[in-house]
């Protein structure tokens, strides 16, 4: 996969689907209406990798359709793309968003206006989302959802802040029933909303984010999470660390540590209870 870009092309039997990126090591995130409604037969789907052009065979893991969100299964992974930092957005940041649906495609950047925001989007449910500027006027923007928006400034480091998933229609004055694909109003869903909506990401997002992700001690932790309910000890374990990444989450929104400190103690505490420390306590 040497080569290869996180961001990826969806397709079934042919006929390509939709955009989606990987989240993790092992998962790829995508707007359900992607994948289509009709879920019979279809959970079997390609993903091709931009750049490096490698297919690989994935299945739809989740499907969370009122949010319009899906997470597709990728076994045959065998080493990931560099993935992105995930980080809060915030208004009046520039983004981009690095997927082109062809080459014949613009690539679409602007300025982050209102996050977080509530949005009900098509499928019903009401989103945390992120409501973006975008310079491009295309008119329709049909072939970027469940692509990657990330930061936009030349100088940042990768920074990820979600997943775009619909196009706000310009509604005209002469006929409020009628919106057209005219406005250059996206939404995107914030990282944290697709981390709630989806129970494996409790804690194998943060998994992932392990230094050596690909390796052995992502693998011993995956296992650990694994085992029979039965173990008793392990799921203490599990719900330590859980409630320990709630209260670094309550302290870092109340503005008590910084994210980047956050997401070093959360990394500490799985390798805490999940991995074991230096004494070799929990392994």
């Amino acid at each position: 996969m040497s080569g290869s870009r996180y961001w990826v092309s969806i397709s079934r039997n042919g006929i390509r689907l939709g955009a989606g990126f990987m989240l993790t090591g092992c998962y790829v995130l995508t707007a359900h209406h992607c994948l289509g409604d009709d879920i019979t037969g279809t959970e079997d789907v390609k993903i091709e990798f931009e750049g490096g052009g490698e297919v690989l065979s994935g299945r739809v893991l989740r499907r969370s359709p009122r949010a319009d969100l899906a997470l597709i299964d990728v076994p045959e992974l065998g080493g990931i793309p560099i993935l992105p930092r995930a980080t809060l957005a915030s208004a009046g940041e520039a983004w981009r968003n690095p997927y082109r649906p062809s080459l014949s495609h613009a690539l679409l950047n602007g300025i982050i206006e209102a996050v977080p925001v509530t949005y009900q989007c098509e499928g019903g449910d009401a989103l945390e989302a992120m409501q973006l500027g975008c310079v491009q006027n295309l008119g329709d923007y049909a072939g970027y959802s469940g692509s990657p928006i990330e930061g936009g400034r030349p100088d940042d480091e990768s920074k990820l802040f979600g997943v775009l998933i619909e196009q706000y229609p310009q509604h005209y004055p002469d006929d409020h029933s009628a919106p057209r694909p005219a406005s250059t109003v996206l939404f995107a869903v914030t990282l944290s909303e697709v981390f709630r909506r989806f129970d494996c990401f409790d804690l194998g997002h943060l998994i992932s984010l392990l230094p050596s992700s690909s390796g052995t001690e992502a693998s011993r932790a995956r296992e650990r999470i694994g085992r029979p309910t039965a173990d008793s000890d392990l799921q203490a374990h599990i719900a330590a660390a859980n409630a320990a990444v709630e209260a670094l989450d309550g302290w870092q929104k109340r503005g008590l540590l910084d994210e980047q400190y956050v997401t070093a103690l959360k990394l500490r505490v799985i390798e805490r209870h999940l991995l074991g420390d230096e004494t070799g306590e929990q392994s």
